[in-house]
């Protein structure tokens, strides 16, 4: 008897044609989801995605906090009725993480104790502030676009 004559391909080369094409998709996808969300952030600190405008809005009024380079930072309270308030401060990065930073805060005119701030960052426009050298509840801010 003699042999009998195969007809079709390997069964490795069937499965290689079937898996390849979508190897390939799924490494695209993963190309961009890291080129357009993961490589943006890579060495991005909390302190560095913290620079900016805030805002926080109660019923008492608006606090507004502007976080500049160099370690400044203005803060602006306008109450309910239109009086405006600021005081300036000097920061000093304590921790730095991705999501979280602790900053010692010193007021440039002296008139108040330094404070530590611990902030969460909940996303790139929102942080949550907690006062960590008082009892003040902790206040949510909004990046100002």
């Amino acid at each position: 008897m003699g042999r009998r004559k195969r007809h079709g391909l390997h069964p490795a080369l069937k499965t290689l044609l079937v898996t390849l094409p979508i190897l390939v998709a799924v490494g695209g996808v993963g190309g961009v989801i890291y080129y357009f969300v993961i490589k943006p952030r890579i060495g991005t600190t909390a302190s560095e995605r913290l620079l900016g405008k805030w805002e926080a809005h109660y019923p008492e009024g608006t606090i507004r906090l502007h976080f500049q380079k160099g370690g400044k930072l203005e803060l602006t309270g306008v109450a309910a009725n239109g009086n405006t308030a600021t005081i300036n401060y000097t920061f000093k990065v304590s921790k730095d993480r991705r999501e979280s930073v602790v900053l010692h805060l010193t007021n440039v005119s002296g008139s108040t104790d330094p404070a530590d701030w611990g902030i969460e960052l909940l996303g790139d426009d929102r942080m949550r502030v907690d006062h960590l050298t008082s009892k003040a509840q902790s206040r949510y801010y909004d990046r100002v676009k």
